[in-house]
C-alpha cells in the first residue's frame, strides 16, 4: 500500500455502524489498513491467522459485515477460510487483498470467482473505495 499522503475521508453516514473482520498476517501491513479504515468510521477487528478470524466470528457479539483478508494466511487460503467464516456468519462479505494478479490466485484454486478482489499495492482512496462497493453491493 502507498504511503498515505492525506487522510482520505467516506461520508461518516456510509462508514458508521460498520464492522470489519481485517486479517492479515504482516503486522506492518495489518497496522496501516487498520489505520485507513478507523480513521474512516469503520469499526475493526483484527486478526493474523485464519483461527483468530474464525475465534473473532464466532464470539464476536455484533454483527461482521465484511472480511478483508489477505489471499493466504498461514495454513489457509482465502478459499478455505470464506467456506468456514460463512459457516459462521452466512451474510459477510468478503475482499480479499493480494500482491498477486487475481488470474494467478484463480489459476491456483486460491479465490471463489464471486470473491472481490484488491490488488497491492493500492491507495488509501482506492481501499476505501473498493470497501464501500462491496458493502454496497
Amino acid at each position: 500500500m502507498r504511503a498515505m499522503t492525506g487522510a482520505p475521508r467516506l461520508e461518516r453516514s456510509r462508514s458508521i455502524a460498520t464492522t470489519l473482520l481485517l486479517a492479515e498476517d504482516n503486522e506492518h501491513v495489518r497496522r496501516l489498513l487498520r489505520l485507513v479504515l478507523e480513521r474512516n468510521g469503520y469499526t475493526v477487528l483484527e486478526a493474523q491467522s485464519a483461527d483468530e478470524v474464525l475465534e473473532l466470528a464466532r464470539n464476536h457479539q455484533g454483527p461482521i459485515h465484511s472480511l478483508l483478508t489477505n489471499a493466504v494466511l498461514p495454513h489457509m487460503t482465502v478459499l478455505q477460510l470464506e467456506g468456514q467464516i460463512r459457516s459462521l456468519r452466512p451474510d459477510i462479505k468478503v475482499l480479499c487483498i493480494s500482491g498477486h494478479a487475481r488470474e494467478a490466485l484463480d489459476r491456483q484454486g486460491i479465490l471463489a470467482p464471486s470473491t472481490a478482489f484488491l490488488q497491492k499495492p493500492f491507495t488509501p482512496d482506492v481501499l476505501l473505495e473498493k470497501v464501500r462497493e462491496m458493502l454496497e453491493g
